[in-house]
């Protein structure tokens, strides 16, 4: 109960008086005032104080004000190390140095049914993909946008909804054609909307509130090129970020961020790893074919906005590491060393952007 009597104190309240410990122990208002005030960490703690508490402290109403009063950062990176569906596990990269470690190294979902929600199936179609929509900072509810071919049709397509208000599925619009080409496996959550880029076609977003389909504005391509070279795809604490690459050989890229508005794509970052290839030099492949990609062994597993611009940085995973670039000063350090080997892997790098999932601290749950 430490951090909870430097919270009162911090307030005026005379905590050696035992008449008024019973007045702030039966001022609910005040309790939580308070418990709004402490990490997560200490809250987990405090759930186990008494039955009244735990109410207090799993109340949704708590949690999205929480999740407000704190607006958390990213605080580590999931990557994952395994293909098996019912067992899955994870490296956890941290990011801070104040990082609580590891919220879990594997999720055996199929031995607790308490971890997880099985949804109904779609109404109709051939499923391509299933998105989550969940934004704390607007609702303790969720939405699953499910992503459908309309049978008998090559480039007819659906939109689904899954509320988990009503438990059901519904369609959202009618179908709609597009070309191929659309990545189902990089999608990104931003902007109260789900982001589809596209290799060759035009890459889409659907705004879940307004329940609308728009297409998405890409950068040019470079002369020559028929088919995008994507590098990185994500969101970072309200900023969607975007990486090309076309050169394999080059250490220097441009880091990209949409507006939002979705008027255009600009260069928001401009990237530089010359010196952290001398202090990597494993990052320098040394037998490349002419048929290699990349001449420098990296893959770029997130970009991360801190809650002050200059706090931004980039993370990277070079042979048997994971490191960051900071993206104000061009400065690096190691997150993670000696990364363990995998079996049946060769080449240990083997993570990349679409295989991480970022670690926040919140008190939500779906």
């Amino acid at each position: 109960m430490g951090s909870c009597r430097n919270q009162q104190q911090q307030i005026g309240v005379d905590v050696g008086d035992e008449n008024l410990q019973m007045k702030v122990a039966n001022n609910d208002d005040l309790i939580t005032e308070i418990l709004l005030w402490l990490p997560v960490k200490s809250i987990l703690k405090f759930k186990y104080v008494s039955k009244h508490w735990l109410s207090l402290i799993s109340n949704p109403q708590f949690i999205h004000n929480h999740y407000i009063r704190n607006r958390p950062s990213v605080c580590g990176l999931l990557l994952h190390k395994t293909s098996n569906p019912y067992n899955p596990e994870f490296e956890f990269v941290p990011l801070v140095d104040n990082a609580t470690g590891a919220p879990f190294i594997s999720l055996t979902f199929v031995n607790d049914a308490a971890e997880y929600k099985i949804l109904p199936r779609p109404n109709g179609g051939n499923v391509i993909s299933i998105s989550l929509a969940f934004d704390p900072l607007k609702s303790p509810h969720y939405k699953a946008v499910s992503f459908l071919r309309c049978d008998g049709y090559v480039e007819k397509y659906q939109i689904e909804i899954y509320s988990s208000e009503t438990g059901l599925w519904r369609s959202s619009g009618d179908p709609f054609t597009i070309s191929t080409g659309l990545i189902h496996d990089n999608i990104v959550y931003w902007n109260g909307a789900i982001h589809w880029v596209s290799w060759w076609g035009t890459s889409l977003y659907y705004n879940v509130d307004h329940e609308c389909l728009g297409m998405m504005p890409m950068p040019p391509l470079p002369d020559g090129c028929r088919e995008r070279s994507f590098r990185y795809f994500g969101e970072s604490h309200g900023h969607l970020h975007l990486i090309q690459i076309y050169d394999p050989d080059t250490t220097n890229f441009n880091i990209f961020e949409m507006e939002n508005d979705y008027s255009r794509w600009f260069v928001k970052y401009h990237v530089n790893l010359d010196a952290a290839t001398i202090a990597y030099p494993e990052m320098i492949q040394k037998y490349v074919d002419v048929s290699a990609w990349n001449r420098f062994a990296f893959s770029i597993l997130s970009v991360v906005h801190g809650k002050e611009e200059e706090d931004s940085f980039l993370v990277l995973h070079i042979p048997n590491k994971v490191i960051s670039y900071h993206l104000k000063d061009g400065s690096f350090k190691t997150l993670l060393d000696k990364l363990p080997k995998l079996d049946g892997v060769e080449e240990s790098l083997r993570y990349d952007t679409w295989k991480y999932y970022q670690h926040i601290e919140s008190l939500s749950s779906v």
